[in-house]
């Protein structure tokens, strides 16, 4: 009879410890020095018929790999790559955009899910889209290897598939400031990515 009481003891022990560490365990592996990365690509294909039946047709390969360490449980430093080279028929008058940005993201645990908000800034380069054209990309005619200023501001949601595998969905906004003088806000609603930690 000792024995049986002493067999359900533990085996109440056993359960109620086995909970307990279910109950912390985080959907993620998210910890302090964690590594972490992810990103999005996206083809852009466009095609334009104006009234008088000229068409203009290309794509817009972009491009933000990123990569990271958590160097609190819930708070990560970033280095992201911004790539968009423009290509096909009539786009050889778009400049290819080449920029790194760096800063921190902040995670927050949501039931199953992790919000999360950033701030990152860093520097672009355009490319020069032809010496004699005088060409607009936003506010400024690129007639000339142009440099910039950016600061991003990523917000959204990971959604587990696995301890070290979520799909990323969110928000990107950036704001630019060129060289020359000339300022623009551009974002991206409904950023679909991937994000990994291990």
């Amino acid at each position: 009879m000792k024995y049986v009481i002493t067999l359900c003891v533990l085996f109440a022990t056993l359960t109620a410890a086995g909970a307990a560490t279910a109950q912390m365990r985080t959907p993620m592996d998210l910890g302090q020095w964690s590594k972490t990365g992810g990103g999005g690509v996206t083809l852009d294909g466009i095609s334009y018929t104006d009234e008088d039946g000229h068409k203009v047709s290309g794509k817009i390969l972009r491009a933000d790999p990123w990569a990271g360490l958590f160097v609190l449980p819930s708070l990560a430093i970033v280095g992201n790559l911004h790539v968009q080279s423009p290509f096909g028929d009539h786009f050889v008058d778009r400049p290819d955009v080449l920029g790194f940005t760096a800063g921190v993201r902040y995670y927050k645990q949501l039931y199953h899910f992790y919000g999360y908000v950033g701030l990152q800034l860093g520097g672009l380069i355009f490319s020069r889209t032809g010496d004699d054209q005088n060409l607009k990309i936003h506010a400024e005619g690129l007639n000339q290897d142009s440099k910039g200023f950016m600061a991003t501001f990523p917000l959204g949601v990971l959604f587990p598939l696995s301890r070290n595998l979520a799909v990323e969905l969110g928000i990107r906004a950036h704001s630019i400031w060129l060289s020359g003088g000339a300022h623009w806000v551009e974002y991206s609603v409904g950023y679909l990515g991937v994000f990994l930690c291990f």
